[in-house]
């Protein structure tokens, strides 16, 4: 990294941390999109005082970030179909299982069996299957938010 890269990350993160009004409890976090650089800072503010010289400072820490690519699962990965035929079975099983027994929850085995928990167990157990398909796919901020 050169010496201009790292003044545009000192810069970048300081205009960030002023806009947020430099918050001392919380990590400001930078992304650097550079030409000769790609980057993800974390930074954070604390105040310095020495009231017998008179200075008032704030310390600006800046740490990078790793980012790593080889944490998305891609189609044509190894991973990808085996990933999409658990989670296909899985939810046929599941979705399977929840509509007879939401179908024969009126047989005294059924009402023995607290039909509403099972019920809601395996509901769950759906929307864990189907959450397993957000696992793929390129690391955007919207699915980030999602996973």
């Amino acid at each position: 990294m050169n010496d201009n890269t790292m003044e545009e990350v000192i810069s970048t993160t300081y205009l960030k941390q002023r806009e947020r009004n430099f918050p001392q409890s919380e990590l400001v976090s930078v992304r650097i999109d550079n030409i000769d650089f790609d980057g993800v800072y974390a930074s954070q503010t604390i105040p310095f005082t020495t009231p017998e010289i008179g200075i008032s400072w704030r310390i600006m820490i800046i740490s990078p970030v790793p980012v790593r690519a080889e944490d998305t699962i891609m189609p044509g990965d190894v991973t990808f179909a085996l990933l999409l035929a658990i989670t296909s079975v899985g939810f046929a099983v599941c979705s399977s299982l929840l509509i007879l027994f939401m179908k024969n929850r009126r047989e005294k085995e059924i009402i023995a069996s607290d039909w509403r928990f099972t019920g809601t167990f395996l509901t769950g157990c759906v929307l864990l299957n189907l959450a397993c398909l957000f696992m793929i796919g390129p690391n955007t901020d919207a699915f980030c938010l999602t996973r």
